[in-house]
């Protein structure tokens, strides 16, 4: 054996090791890239939910591809804790837009993510920044930038385009 060959079997050796661990490698380094984001943002003394929620499917999908218990265990408790931010705000939102329309003269029934104003239903996604106004199973409207003004406007529309139906 020639020393060009013996080099070119070494070569083509740690070549093949090294295409073989690459897959491993990245998903390590996404997992590692995704848990530093999520610490940052689990360490701002004020919790951002949107900020996490979006952060939220880089974790899942890190931990999708590691399938390790601690990065498991660690992707639940910042899902859990991002919910948690998403539910708060949702209601936050919905006690505002409640308080719009009661000034208006009207009741809202229901708990966020679905409130009742009459006859329409409006189902608020925090983690989209989206709402979206309903008639029974039929969407009027599609989904809105979560602004209280923007949400009464396009009720007001959609009440009179339902009432001259």
């Amino acid at each position: 054996m020639t020393r060009r060959t013996m080099n070119n079997e070494l070569l083509n050796s740690l070549q093949d090791s090294q295409a073989a661990l690459l897959p491993d490698y990245q998903s390590l380094h996404a997992a590692m890239a995704a848990l530093k984001r999520a610490i940052a943002l689990a360490s701002d003394e004020t919790l951002d939910a949107i900020a996490m929620h979006k952060h939220l499917a880089k974790l899942e999908q890190a931990a999708a591809a590691l399938d390790d218990p601690g990065l498991n265990a660690a992707l639940e408790a910042f899902a859990r804790q991002t919910q948690h931010g998403l539910d708060a705000l949702a209601f936050e939102f919905a006690r505002d837009l409640k308080e719009v329309f009661e000034r208006r003269g009207q009741t809202v029934q229901g708990r966020p993510p679905t409130l009742v104003v009459d006859s329409l239903a409006l189902h608020i996604d925090m983690g989209a920044r989206k709402a979206q106004w309903f008639y029974g199973k039929e969407a009027l409207t599609k989904p809105l930038p979560l602004s209280l003004n923007t949400i009464v406007k396009a009720y007001d529309q959609q009440t009179k385009s339902v009432v001259n139906r």
